[in-house]
């Protein structure tokens, strides 16, 4: 059998051979399926405020529906991700974009280095950079 995963993964193993008759796989993915999520996640929002943004072009009035809908979310996502995160996520889905299309560099306050966030794997690499040792 190849290294454990974790510790107690044999008792494990063990419990559902007892329960189901049989051997289960235990897959260490967690954060390879966090990235999938995420940039899931964020290409939904990028999705729903282009939406937004064509129905507001169309000369229709929705930010009475909408407001309190990006509310909800942005705090949801201060539950999930925490204040940083939630701020990148915001910077990347309003501000990242200039009038004529171009893409606004991210500058690193700590670092002053600029980083381009062109699709939701740029962002979902830039926090893990950015944050894996806090």
């Amino acid at each position: 059998m190849a290294d454990k995963l974790f510790e107690g993964e044999e008792d494990i193993r063990n419990l559902f051979r007892k329960m189901l008759g049989s051997d289960i796989i235990i897959k260490d993915n967690i954060s390879e399926n966090e990235e999938k999520l995420f940039i899931l996640f964020v290409e939904q929002l990028e999705n729903a405020k282009k939406l937004e943004d064509k129905v507001v072009e169309l000369g229709l009035e929705v930010k009475p529906l909408v407001d309190p809908l990006w509310i909800v979310i942005e705090n949801l996502l201060k539950l999930q991700f925490g204040l940083d995160t939630t701020e990148l996520i915001m910077f990347y889905l309003y501000e990242r974009f200039n009038p004529d299309g171009t893409i606004i560099a991210l500058e690193d306050e700590e670092t002053g280095k600029k980083y381009i966030l062109k699709e939701p794997k740029d962002l979902f690499s830039y926090i893990k950079f950015r944050y894996s040792g806090k």
